[in-house]
């Protein structure tokens, strides 16, 4: 089966976006042509063609005159979409390149290698690698940044590796917290509601025909409960010449 049918989903277009690097792109088209058998040269450029679109599709139906292999029209397309003004496109989005709040280690490491290897397309791997490590450790959040440079990771491949570490620490750190903010939440609500519920009390003794108690905790069923209140009560009916006894029942 040929791996481009399908609108070659495998690889994506190159429409000339300055923010994509074309050789990245270019060896990802390889790869796929690869999965055929022995293309011909025009089966490649064809092939090239079906994958590129807008500004790069104009381009190559222009180059004069036309390519015919596969190399060529990679080294023209090289040409165009790798000079000097692609690269301070590249230098300008790198310098906006920063770890956002809630992105992955892994999504930010994936967009800031692209970034980097477009705008030092051309230099060797060893330079992207040392400047991929530099500029991994300056943007990273503050909150990973601080742990990663303490390790003093050698190279960029550790210092991935490290930053994913902290990353799960300080994820499940955060879920702890959480937790434990929800916990609180709950319990300093729970008085609140106990609040409203004994002002909301509709309960009926039926010791004292009262409403906002029941009978087991009557006080006029059980004066020792409260002495200081049942001598008040018992004072202040003095002077009526009460004749209730103390745990009488109020009539």
């Amino acid at each position: 089966m040929d791996p481009f049918v399908g609108n070659g989903a495998f690889i994506g277009n190159f429409d000339g976006n300055p923010t994509i690097s074309f050789t990245k792109w270019v060896e990802k088209f390889k790869d796929i042509l690869s999965l055929m058998t022995e293309p011909t040269e025009v089966q490649k450029l064809a092939r090239l063609r079906f994958c590129l679109s807008g500004q790069a599709r104009i381009t190559f139906d222009n180059i004069n005159p036309a390519p015919t292999t596969l190399a060529e029209a990679i080294a023209y397309l090289k040409g165009k979409y790798e000079n000097r003004n692609t690269k301070v496109i590249a230098r300008q989005l790198l310098s906006n390149c920063r770890h956002a709040p809630g992105e992955s280690v892994f999504e930010f490491a994936n967009r800031l290698s692209e970034t980097v290897r477009t705008a030092l397309s051309g230099e060797n791997e060893e330079t992207i690698k040392r400047r991929l490590l530099d500029e991994f450790l300056d943007r990273l959040l503050p909150e990973l940044q601080f742990e990663v440079k303490a390790q003093r990771p050698v190279d960029y491949a550790s210092a991935y590796e490290i930053a994913q570490h902290y990353e799960v620490l300080l994820c499940a750190r955060n879920f702890n917290q959480i937790s434990d903010k929800k916990l609180a939440e709950k319990v300093e609500a729970l008085p609140i509601q106990n609040t409203k519920n004994y002002r909301k009390d509709n309960r009926k003794c039926y010791y004292c025909k009262r409403k906002g108690h029941l009978a087991i905790n009557c006080f006029y069923r059980n004066p020792e409960y409260n002495p200081s209140r049942y001598r008040k009560h018992n004072y202040s009916n003095c002077g009526k010449h009460s004749s209730k006894r103390r745990g009488e029942r109020p009539g």
